[in-house]
C-alpha cells in the first residue's frame, strides 16, 4: 500500500463508521471492511487518535486481536525515535505481570492515564 498522504489519511479516517470490523490476514495485511480497502497502522493509530470504535478480527481464526494490533502500533510509535516507555518500565510490567498485584497495577495505569489525558486535554482548551 503506498504511503498515504495526512490529508488522505484524515479523510479516510472520517468516512469510516463510528464502529467497524478490520480484518487481519495472515500476511499480517489489515482490511478495513467498511472502506473496502486495505489499512495500514499510521490509520490504526488516527482511528485511536478520533476515538473510533474498531475491532480487529483475524481472518483464519476469526479471534478478536484489536489489542495486539494496538501494541504493533505502539510498538511502531516507540520506534520512532522519541520512545514514551523506557527500558526499565517495560521490565517492569514484564516481572509485574505475574505479580498477585497485576489487577491492581493494571487499574492504576488505567486511571493515571485517563487522569492525564483529561488534564491535558482541559489545559489544552483553555485560553
Amino acid at each position: 500500500m503506498a504511503a498515504l498522504g495526512h490529508t488522505e489519511l484524515n479523510q479516510r479516517v472520517i468516512a469510516m463508521s463510528e464502529s467497524h470490523v478490520i480484518v487481519k490476514f495472515g500476511n499480517r495485511r489489515l482490511y478495513d471492511r467498511h472502506d473496502h480497502g486495505y489499512i495500514n497502522h499510521a490509520v490504526v493509530r488516527k482511528l485511536v487518535e478520533q476515538s473510533v470504535d474498531f475491532t480487529v478480527i483475524d481472518y483464519a481464526s476469526k479471534r478478536d486481536v484489536t489489542w495486539a494490533t494496538l501494541l504493533r502500533v505502539i510498538a511502531a510509535l516507540e520506534n520512532e525515535g522519541k520512545p514514551l516507555l523506557c527500558r526499565e518500565f517495560l521490565a517492569e510490567i514484564i516481572r509485574t505481570h505475574d505479580s498477585p498485584a497485576r489487577a491492581e497495577v493494571s487499574r492504576y495505569l488505567d486511571a493515571s492515564l485517563r487522569w492525564l489525558h483529561g488534564d491535558l486535554t482541559a489545559a489544552a482548551s483553555s485560553p
